[in-house]
């Protein structure tokens, strides 16, 4: 976020997992499993999140997303569409970022 901490999604809610400064790589690992419905969350070889539950019951993983400011829930669960965003039509400062060397096994 704009305030140099990195968030994640841990079942419904979002979580500070760590701190980060421009300009500096980070090592993001994550390893999730479907059959579980869990996934854990290293930042530079550091586990910083263990076993945390899924936001949704999924039955296979297609995606993988990052992203800048705040998590807005986007056409997940019921409702979360039903009003317009907060501020939707103000400027913000750009953010952004470069991934690296990404890497999906099975």
């Amino acid at each position: 976020d704009e305030k140099g901490k990195i968030t994640a999604v841990n079942g419904a809610k979002e979580v500070t997992v760590g701190d980060y400064e421009s300009g500096q790589w980070l090592k993001l690992e994550v390893t999730a499993d479907v059959e579980t419905q869990t996934w854990t969350l290293s930042v530079n070889g550091k586990k910083v999140l263990a076993d945390t539950a899924f936001f949704e019951e999924v039955v296979q993983l297609q995606r993988v997303s990052f992203r800048t400011g705040p998590y807005r829930k986007l056409g997940i669960g019921k409702d979360e569409n039903a009003d317009d965003l907060p501020r939707a039509g103000e400027r913000i400062e750009e953010a952004s970022y470069y991934l690296n060397n990404v890497e999906i096994r099975p």
